[in-house]
């Protein structure tokens, strides 16, 4: 799993199933102590649990759905604001996101690839050259 989703090595993994199209990935939090994002007090008073559902990049042309499970937890400092809040997981998603940070970065990558490609094509309508956007961005040959 780790060659694969190397982005889920800090989760653990409790099932993989292919449902037709689909590889979806049973997942969870390993626990522990976590920071309160308001004050930076850390806290492992679990005050509920939930699952968050992510896309994640193709496997074998499958497309990867990770289903997630995130705690809500107590802040244990009676001055701060919040009352509870949510493990987040930096390295796969940002906070809300509905597609993991791995696949929103091949995305970026398939955006950038067709714009060039349509600037560089006349027929296209575009305007720029090819040239100028490889100058711009090395990744783009």
């Amino acid at each position: 799993m780790k060659v694969l989703f190397p982005h889920l090595a800090e989760f653990r993994i409790d099932g993989v199933r292919v449902a037709g199209p689909v590889v979806r990935i049973e997942a969870g939090t390993l626990g522990g102590e976590v920071a309160c994002p308001g004050c930076g007090v850390v806290s492992d008073r679990v005050h509920s649990r939930y699952h968050r559902q992510l896309l994640d990049t193709a496997v074998a042309s499958r497309e990867t759905l990770i289903r997630l499970r995130v705690r809500r937890l107590f802040c244990v400092n009676s001055d701060c604001g919040r009352k509870t809040f949510a493990e987040q997981m930096p390295g796969l998603a940002a906070r809300h996101a509905r597609r993991s940070t791995v696949l929103d970065r091949v995305l970026q990558a398939v955006a950038l690839a067709v714009a060039c490609w349509c600037a560089a094509d006349p027929a296209s309508g575009g305007r720029g050259q090819s040239d100028d956007f490889a100058a711009a961005d090395p990744r783009v040959a």
